[in-house]
C-alpha cells in the first residue's frame, strides 16, 4: 500500500467510527452528514497534496494548461456557486426538519416522517443532486481548459454519481419500508433530476 494510502486509511476509520459512536450515544443519525459536510475539505487538502484526488486533479489539469480565464470559466463558478447554494439550502431544510421532527415525537404529537417540503418537494435527494452537480460543474474547467469533452478526469464526477446514486437507493428504501406514504410521494416526485411534481392521486376515483 502507497505511502498516500496508508495515512489515509487510519483517518477514515477513525471518522467512521466517530460517527457510528456519535449516532449511537446521542440518537442523532444524522452525524453522518454533519461529518460529510466536513471531511471532504480536510480530504482534499491531504489527498490532494500527495497527487491522488481526483477532483483536485481536474484543477491540476486546468492550471497544466495555462490558459487564460474565459467567459466560460466564469460561468462554470458562477454554477458551482448556485449549486453550492442548493446544497447548503438543502442540508439546511432537513436539518430543521429532524429537529422539527425530534420536538414532535418529544411531546406525543404525530408526525408525517419524512421530508416532502421544501426543495424536497421537487426531489427526494436535492443535496445529493447538486453535490453530483457540483463536481460535474468542476470537470467543466478541465474541459474548458483542455478543449477536450472527454477528459481522463472525468473519473471523479463519474464515480461519485454511481456513489450517491446507489445511496439514494437505499436511502429511499428505508423511508419506503418505514414510511407507508412514501409511496405516493415516490409516484409524484421527480427521483433524478429536481421537478415540479406529479398530480396526486385522487383517491375518490
Amino acid at each position: 500500500m502507497s505511502a498516500p494510502f496508508s495515512e489515509l486509511v487510519p483517518v477514515c476509520a477513525v471518522v467512521a467510527a466517530a460517527c457510528w459512536v456519535l449516532s449511537i450515544t446521542t440518537r442523532e443519525y444524522s452525524w453522518v452528514d454533519r461529518i460529510w459536510s466536513i471531511a471532504p475539505p480536510c480530504y482534499v487538502g491531504w489527498i490532494d497534496s500527495r497527487r491522488i484526488h481526483r477532483p483536485a486533479a481536474v484543477c491540476r489539469a486546468r492550471a497544466r494548461h495555462r490558459v487564460p480565464l474565459a467567459p466560460a470559466d466564469l460561468a462554470l463558478a458562477v454554477v458551482f456557486g448556485m449549486f453550492l447554494l442548493g446544497e447548503t439550502n438543502a442540508d439546511q431544510q432537513q436539518w430543521d426538519s429532524h429537529r422539527r421532527k425530534a420536538g414532535l415525537a418529544a411531546s406525543g404529537e404525530p408526525t408525517r416522517g419524512f421530508l416532502d417540503t421544501g426543495l424536497f418537494r421537487l426531489q427526494p435527494t436535492p443535496h445529493y443532486f447538486c453535490e453530483m452537480a457540483m463536481w460535474w460543474t468542476v470537470y467543466g474547467f478541465a474541459v474548458v481548459a483542455s478543449g477536450q469533452w472527454l477528459h481522463w478526469t472525468i473519473a471523479g464526477p463519474l464515480l461519485l454519481t454511481m456513489l450517491f446514486q446507489g445511496t439514494s437507493r437505499f436511502t429511499e428504501s428505508l423511508s419506503l419500508a418505514k414510511y407507508p406514504q412514501y409511496t405516493e410521494y415516490q409516484r409524484t416526485t421527480s427521483r433524478l433530476v429536481p421537478w415540479w411534481p406529479r398530480p396526486a392521486t385522487d383517491s375518490g376515483h
